[in-house]
């Protein structure tokens, strides 16, 4: 794992923390008038566009499977070819990356 500064935060650069990605939405380099300076920086994590896109094609993809076709049975596909999306990103991200226990 890459390590870098804080003199190297900008806004928008992309950091790994916790296992997971982030984004530098803002920062700030402060120094109080007793102890250390130190970073207050604010994150978005990534993975809040992937939610956010499989729940509103969830939400959306209800009344139009129904509107369009008078049945819900395609929208029952949709539903499980997000979830299995998902399970697979997942699984995928946890079995080949080097963070997670199966192989460290």
């Amino acid at each position: 794992m890459t390590m870098i500064s804080v003199n190297e935060f900008k806004n928008g650069l992309t950091i790994e923390y916790n296992n997971d990605l982030w984004r530098i939405v803002e920062f700030q380099h402060v120094k109080p008038g007793k102890g250390s300076a130190f970073v207050r920086s604010k994150l978005k994590s990534l993975r809040t566009g992937t939610y956010t896109a499989a729940i509103l094609a969830a939400v959306l993809a209800a009344p139009l499977t129904y509107i369009i076709l008078g049945n819900m049975g395609v929208y029952v596909a949709i539903l499980c070819g997000l979830i299995g999306g998902y399970a697979i990103g997942y699984f995928t991200e946890y079995y080949t990356s080097d963070t997670y226990k199966p192989t460290q």
